[in-house]
């Protein structure tokens, strides 16, 4: 299983920089995310289009076919405990440099 943050996720779905290496790693291996990350795509996709990125019809298409990939279980989300955030933050670099 690999994990992928948010912007990884938006990369399986749309050809941002880096989206042909982010989708051969995807092809290796399950993916994972947080369960939060269904509400972050889809934020991702609805900047896109305010931003004027993406078109009325590609929007709806990309929500289409995300819905379609959760349905069928095609990513695996991960739920948060209350364990898993202070777990998180506790290795957060005290210095942003480090």
């Amino acid at each position: 299983m690999i994990y992928f943050d948010t912007s990884y996720l938006v990369r399986l779905y749309y050809q941002d920089p880096g989206a042909d290496a982010v989708r051969a790693l995807a092809a290796t291996d399950h993916i994972a995310c947080a369960a939060l990350g269904q509400a972050e795509i889809m934020a991702a996709f609805h900047r896109k289009l305010c931003e004027g990125a993406i078109r009325p019809a590609a929007y709806s298409a990309l929500v289409v076919q995300l819905k379609t990939h959760i349905t069928a279980g095609a990513l695996q989300w991960l739920g948060q405990d209350e364990e898993t955030l202070p777990k998180v933050i506790s290795v957060w670099p005290l210095n942003p440099g480090h």
